[in-house]
């Protein structure tokens, strides 16, 4: 197999052009915790809450191979039209991206969250369990389902 890099160590262009994902850093950007009615509202014997989970992608482009992508979680639980709990929590990743213009969506928006979502999870299950809550079930959100929705409602708001 023949050297990709060159005499002075710089990439070779077969390198450079081919499709790359690199994730560099995760890190949490922002967490809240709300549990207004403990202790009380951790007794046994009160009906199980109602929630409501939001979750949403954004990215942001700070060159041409370098991304931050960003899930943005709310978990809201009411009992009786009284506030349970509220969790909201922003987790962020800078990924370097090397690949055709036309892939550049498909990746920051299904790839990039796939990757961040397993971390996501483990925040919201260390919160909750901390917090004297049972943790939450999160099953790993339909990124392609999301990313379609985002290009139909695109292609509507263009038309």
């Amino acid at each position: 197999m023949a050297d990709e890099k060159n005499t002075n160590g710089a990439a070779t262009q077969d390198q450079a052009a081919r499709p790359m994902l690199q994730e560099l850093v995760q890190y949490t950007k922002d967490l809240s915790f709300e549990n207004p009615g403990a202790p009380n509202s951790l007794r046994g014997d009160q009906p199980a809450p109602q929630i409501d989970i939001g979750l949403e992608v954004g990215r942001q482009k700070f060159d041409d191979n370098t991304v931050e992508v960003t899930l943005s979680v709310k978990i809201s639980a009411m009992r009786e039209k009284e506030t349970f709990f509220i969790l909201e929590l922003e987790h962020g990743g800078l990924f370097s991206i090397n690949v055709k213009p036309e892939e550049i969506d498909p990746i920051t928006l299904i790839e990039c969250p796939r990757l961040l979502f397993p971390f996501v999870r483990q925040i919201i299950t260390n919160v909750m369990t901390s917090a004297g809550l049972q943790p939450l079930r999160l099953e790993s959100p339909d990124f392609v389902g999301m990313f379609r929705a985002e290009i139909n409602r695109r292609a509507q708001k263009d038309s």
